[in-house]
């Protein structure tokens, strides 16, 4: 905790209850190693389903978006914007619940 006031006898910049700051340090330590993990294990999961989504697109219509791509450049440009707004709405709605299965007491 700083205090600044001028009518306080410690001076501008020191810690007027230092055992107290310790205690505060270390609780933010652990809370920002927790979100860190947190985020760690939302990035591998979102990782791993966004390969996965990538590949199955590619083996499922890989051949067919070539041939969109080729012949018709207009519906292949909506096609694409269609799979790119489809990604990322089954790609939250899949980490939102698998990271709710791996950690359950989570609220967000």
């Amino acid at each position: 905790m700083w205090y600044n006031s001028p009518d306080c006898e410690a001076s501008p910049g020191k810690l007027l209850y230092p055992e107290r700051s310790h205690q505060l340090t270390g609780g933010m330590k652990r809370e920002f190693k927790t979100l860190l993990k947190s985020f760690g294990l939302e990035l591998l999961v979102y990782a791993v389903l966004v390969t996965g989504y990538f590949f199955a697109v590619l083996h499922f219509l890989g051949d067919w978006l070539y041939h969109l791509f080729r012949a018709e450049r207009k519906l292949y440009a909506l096609m694409a914007l269609v799979l790119i707004i489809g990604q990322g709405i089954v790609l939250e709605f899949l980490t939102r619940t698998l990271l709710r299965l791996i950690k359950p007491g989570r609220e967000n």
